[in-house]
């Protein structure tokens, strides 16, 4: 008797945890995280050459896409950093779902926006984007330090564009990273 109470207990117990655990489940992934979640193994590219200024090809992980966000600022070496994401509602994330590396450049805004503009150019182009956006898309802080007026002009075209482009898809993760001289942000392949 003593036997069967212990038995019907431990497998009344288990279904219980096993209850628990799946409604654990179902609430975890509709909270979203935005805490630092790991790092980043950066490197700095060659120099790309725009007007009397030049931006560095960046990038992470292989062969993900980073931008520097502020051009005044010394390239980072490179090197491993930390990270934090990006919000979903995040501007400077949208801009980088759409601009060069992006998911969404080849689809959306590749051709009806850099038809005639290098890979080179379209990378600047998206330098300029983010640092304009990051900085609050205020010309006055630097952001477009160097540029020719034809490639500040683009670049302005561009980010008015990508404010009235849907939001990226939510598996779709953007970070800011601060390597200790120049901010940057990258994007990370899509879960």
């Amino acid at each position: 008797m003593l036997q069967t109470y212990k038995s019907y207990t431990r497998r009344t117990l288990a279904m219980l945890l096993a209850v628990l655990v799946a409604v654990g489940a179902l609430f975890s992934g509709s909270f979203p995280v935005h805490a630092a979640d790991g790092t980043i193994s950066y490197k700095a590219g060659a120099n790309i050459p725009y007007g009397s200024y030049f931006t560095s090809r960046m990038s992470f992980d292989g062969s993900n896409t980073a931008y520097c966000v502020e051009p005044l600022k010394k390239t980072p070496s490179s090197g491993s950093y930390s990270y934090d994401l990006l919000s979903q509602n995040s501007p400077l994330r949208k801009a980088l779902y759409y601009l060069n590396g992006g998911y969404g450049y080849d689809k959306v805004v590749k051709d009806k926006y850099f038809s005639g503009w290098s890979d080179d150019n379209s990378y600047v182009i998206g330098h300029l984007v983010v640092a304009y956006i990051y900085a609050g898309n205020s010309a006055d802080t630097g952001a477009f330090h160097g540029a020719p007026q034809s490639y500040i002009d683009k670049a302005l075209e561009v980010a008015s564009a990508i404010q009235g482009l849907p939001n990226p898809p939510e598996g779709f993760r953007a970070f800011p990273c601060r390597p200790g001289r120049c901010g940057c942000s990258a994007h990370r392949r899509m879960r």
